[in-house]
């Protein structure tokens, strides 16, 4: 069996207090609701990705990444758990938090703005016009709005860790190893439209979207796996019903894109 890979959103959050923001410290601590960790556990029970030929448990290494929020980190254990591998266990599974595929805040300010001027109200039955204008008019940093999302970084650290997975599996030496990654919305999002084609970036750094295929739901995943190559792995993933297939390098070559306007502010 080909490693798997399994990327989602975290379930649903326990109740937000009045005036906290997202990705502040009070939001990085809010948990899953009860509702939200019953499904966690009855994903990894269910979940057709935790089941093969090889029984109820096939892998052997599990490289389990989520940003620093308490709800995305309690997700994967949930999910570890309803699927009967025990997360504390290092021999089998390596958690990692990484902060940049979270709601990160920028050094210096308190949380990053995730209802900026440029962008509608986020409606959480209907987040399609929410999500499209963050990609579009929050892609780079901008200078003058210090406290704007700069949705490069994000597809940046995304991609890193994609990549990160297949190493630290390749590393373990073992066979059916499993790549888990949980984040958020609109974050998840960003990835989704780079890995499906439809966000493109300009020469001039500036991001065009292309025949959206609709925001991620909780609960909605990409899903693959790695065929193993010596020399330049591919990586085949269902994205949003669309199988797309990468070689590891070209995936290089899209960190390295997103890295570069990553690193180039609007201008003033």
């Amino acid at each position: 069996m080909a490693d798997q890979i399994l990327i989602g959103r975290h379930e649903k959050k326990a109740k937000r207090g009045a005036g906290v923001e997202a990705g502040s410290r009070e939001d990085i601590a809010l948990d899953l609701s009860p509702e939200g960790k019953l499904d966690a556990l009855r994903t990894g029970a269910n979940l057709k990705i935790f089941r093969s030929a090889l029984g109820d448990n096939p892998y052997s290494y599990i490289y389990a990444v989520s940003s620093d929020m308490l709800r995305a980190r309690r997700t994967n254990e949930q999910m570890l758990v309803g699927a009967g591998y025990n997360f504390t266990d290092p021999t089998v599974v390596r958690m990692v938090e990484n902060p940049n595929i979270g709601l990160a805040r920028p050094v210096g300010i308190k949380a990053y703005d995730w209802q900026p001027e440029e962008a509608p109200t986020f409606d959480p039955k209907n987040p399609d016009p929410y999500v499209i204008s963050i990609l579009i008019n929050c892609y780079r940093p901008n200078p003058d709005k210090p406290r704007n999302p700069a949705m490069a970084g994000f597809m940046v650290s995304q991609l890193q860790e994609l990549l990160n997975g297949r190493y630290y599996l390749n590393l373990s030496g073992r066979d059916n190893g499993l790549f888990l990654m949980t984040t958020h919305s609109p974050i998840i999002d960003g990835l989704a439209n780079v890995l499906n084609g439809s966000l493109v970036i300009d020469d001039q750094g500036i991001p065009h979207l292309e025949d959206f295929p609709g925001s991620f739901q909780m609960g909605e995943r990409i899903d693959g796996e790695f065929v193993t190559s010596k020399n330049d792995p591919l990586y085949v993933l269902n994205v949003k019903g669309k199988e797309v297939r990468y070689r590891k390098s070209v995936l290089e070559g899209m960190l390295y894109l997103h890295s570069h306007w990553m690193n180039q502010p609007l201008a003033r």
